[in-house]
């Protein structure tokens, strides 16, 4: 909820002049935000054979409430209790994911800590058709942070075209809404990455759909916080060349967002030889500077 909806809010609660009108506006005008929501890595080891296989997904846990604790009934306290994520798959969150967003419509952050540990599993795991709740948090009248960014950088590297389409059209929503923080999402996108949470590949599908439907300053800007990742490695990632020509068509169609090239592109267009890679450094290099040139 936006504070000066908040705050209109918290006195027609008031005006009501009963105590729980009076409790419901003394918690709509509590300093602390109602998104009490933090990142959580969480680790696992599996034995496989004689090997232990360790894993590391990237979640979201939601901080106590105290005063839903105290001063609501029972009923309400799942609200306002701490939450951390687990590796196991919850039902209750899969099955009609528009009655929870119906619980807090306007906490999308919570939702989202809430409902990501399911989204994740469907990305790391391969299961199909775990992203729709990604749609209607980014459809709901709510400010979108870390929790909301980083469940649309899951989606935006699931590995059905569906489950990605439906990626694009959230981060399309967000975007109309200006609730896009495209260096957010894009720091968040090499996190996982550079865990191996998501494959470069599956997201250059993903960001070429957007750049299609004429979003082509949107995507660059959250390229430029992927690429530099993904370029400083040793050895390539497969897909890299796709994001790289996916950031030239981008820069032919709006021009650089600055005058700064993207750290690493140069070394890489200055390797040599007619492999994809290069060549798509190359062009997107010289796209680069001649947009630069222009302002």
């Amino acid at each position: 909820m936006r504070r000066g909806d908040q705050h209109e809010a918290a006195g027609a609660a008031a005006l009501l002049g009963t105590p729980e009108g009076d409790r419901l506006a003394a918690w709509l005008r509590a300093d602390e935000p109602f998104t009490q929501v933090y990142r959580f890595n969480l680790e696992s080891r599996t034995r496989v054979g004689q090997s232990v296989v360790r894993s590391h997904r990237a979640l979201m846990a939601c901080r106590e409430r105290p005063l839903v604790l105290e001063e609501f009934p029972r009923s309400f306290h799942g609200l306002g209790q701490e939450r951390t994520p687990t590796h196991q798959l919850c039902y209750h969150w899969g099955e009609y994911p528009e009655h929870w967003i119906a619980t807090l419509p306007e906490d999308a952050e919570t939702l989202a800590a809430w409902l990501l540990p399911n989204i994740v599993l469907g990305v790391t795991d391969e299961i199909r058709d775990t992203i729709r709740p990604l749609l209607l948090l980014a459809e709901l009248d709510a400010p979108a942070g870390e929790a909301v960014h980083l469940t649309a950088a899951y989606g935006l590297g699931s590995r059905f075209p569906e489950d990605r389409l439906t990626a694009v059209d959230a981060l399309l929503m967000l975007a109309a809404r200006q609730q896009l923080d495209t260096t957010l999402l894009g720091e968040q996108l090499a996190m996982l990455l550079g865990h191996g949470l998501i494959k470069p590949n599956r997201l250059a599908d993903s960001v070429r759909t957007a750049a299609t439907t004429g979003a082509y300053r949107t995507v660059l800007s959250v390229l430029t916080g992927v690429l530099p990742v993904l370029l400083a490695q040793e050895k390539a990632p497969r897909g890299l060349n796709d994001l790289l020509s996916v950031a030239a068509e981008c820069v032919e169609h709006c021009g650089a967002t600055g005058t700064e090239p993207i750290p690493g592109l140069a070394e890489t267009a200055a390797r040599g030889g007619t492999s994809q890679l290069v060549r798509q450094a190359a062009r997107l290099k010289d796209a680069w500077e001649r947009s630069a040139e222009r302002v």
